[in-house]
């Protein structure tokens, strides 16, 4: 069996707006205690991503672990986040320019596909579960 590592989606409020940071375990660091949280900036809640079947994410700094569970102030003036949902990734492929995941999270699950495209830029791909499994529920 595959590595089921926590991932978690938080809705981020902030003076400029709001937007979704989601945080992933990194398969590779994650055995290291205080290796940080793979994460990207998103604008649609996992409740849309089926809908929208490809995104665009910002990949942010890494995330300390603190942040899988945290939810409340920033420090600094950077808002206010609050957990809006909690799962698990299996790591398919995982390398510095593409990122292959099983997700299951409430409201959303599937293979997700995600590329980097230049920059911080990267994009991602939904395929939703019933079509992993050639359709049913």
């Amino acid at each position: 069996m595959r590595q089921q590592l926590p991932t978690v989606l938080l809705r981020h409020v902030t003076r400029r707006g709001l937007h979704h940071d989601w945080l992933m375990a990194e398969p590779h660091t994650w055995h290291v205690p205080s290796a940080g949280l793979w994460a990207a900036r998103v604008l649609p809640s996992h409740r849309h991503w089926a809908d929208w079947g490809t995104w665009p994410l910002q990949r942010i700094a890494n995330h300390r672990r603190t942040y899988l569970t945290y939810e409340g102030p920033l420090t600094r003036g950077r808002g206010y986040v609050s957990r809006v949902a909690e799962g698990y990734v299996v790591p398919l492929l995982w390398t510095s320019d593409r990122i292959v995941i099983d997700l299951a999270m409430q409201h959303c699950r599937g293979r997700v596909e995600l590329h980097w495209r230049d920059t911080d830029r990267w994009q991602a791909r939904l395929v939703p579960k019933r079509t992993l499994h050639g359709g049913g529920r």
